[in-house]
C-alpha cells in the first residue's frame, strides 16, 4: 500500500513526468498536494493501470486534492534544451503553478531540479508515496489525451494506442510515412529520417 505521506510538518508536493521515452509528443509533468493521511486504493502507479482506471483516479485526484498542476514541453524545446533539461522545464512550471505553496518537493527517480525548497528525489517514488503516484497519473492522463487528439491528424502513427512510443508498429509507420511534426528528430529512430 502506498504511503500518504513521511513528514508531518510540511505541505509536500508530489511531481512526477511522463513522456521521456516517447519518440513523438511532449514530455507532460504533473505535480499534487494531497490531504495529510490521504489514501485512495485508486491510486497507484500509473503505469500499473488501465486507461479507464487512470481516468476515475484522475478524477479523484481532482476532486480531493489540496492542489494540482500539469505542464507540457513541447518536442521542440526537447530537441533545444535536451530531455533532462526540458524534464526539468517541466518540473519548475508545475511547481509555480501551484497555488497553495509547498515546503517540501517528492520527486520520482533520480530527477532533481533548480529550486529554493527542499527537495527528495525517490526511486520508484510513484510505487511508494502517493503524491508522486497522483502526480504520475494525472500527466499519464493529461499526455495520452494529447496524443489521441494528435492521432487524428495523423492516424498513420496509432497513437491512440501507442501514444508516442517506440512500438514496432511506431517505427514501421515511420519507416512507410516518415516524420511528422511532433516527432523529435533527434531520438533514435526518428534522428536516421532527418
Amino acid at each position: 500500500m502506498l504511503l500518504s505521506s513521511y513528514t508531518d510538518d510540511f505541505i509536500e508536493v508530489g511531481i512526477d513526468e511522463v513522456g521521456r521515452g516517447a519518440i513523438a509528443g511532449p514530455v507532460v509533468v504533473g505535480a499534487v498536494i494531497l490531504p495529510k493521511k490521504f489514501t485512495s486504493p485508486d491510486i497507484r502507479d500509473s503505469k500499473q493501470m488501465s486507461p479507464i482506471a487512470r481516468k476515475k483516479a484522475a478524477e479523484i485526484i481532482y476532486q480531493k486534492a489540496l492542489d494540482f498542476s500539469i505542464a507540457t514541453v513541447s518536442n521542440e524545446i526537447i530537441e533545444a534544451q535536451n530531455i533532462v533539461r526540458a524534464t526539468q522545464k517541466g518540473m519548475r512550471e508545475v511547481v509555480k503553478k501551484l497555488r497553495v505553496k509547498p515546503k517540501w518537493i517528492l520527486v520520482d527517480g533520480l530527477q532533481k531540479f533548480d529550486t529554493d525548497l527542499c527537495m527528495t528525489a525517490i526511486i520508484k517514488g510513484d510505487q511508494k508515496l502517493m503524491s508522486i503516484a497522483a502526480a504520475s497519473i494525472i500527466a499519464k492522463n493529461y499526455r495520452d489525451t494529447l496524443m489521441q487528439y494528435w492521432h487524428k491528424s495523423y492516424p498513420e502513427y496509432n497513437w491512440k494506442n501507442n501514444v508516442g512510443y517506440p512500438t514496432q508498429e511506431h517505427r514501421n509507420a515511420v519507416d512507410q510515412f516518415g516524420l511528422s511534426p511532433i516527432h523529435r528528430k533527434t531520438f533514435a529512430p526518428c534522428h536516421l529520417y532527418t
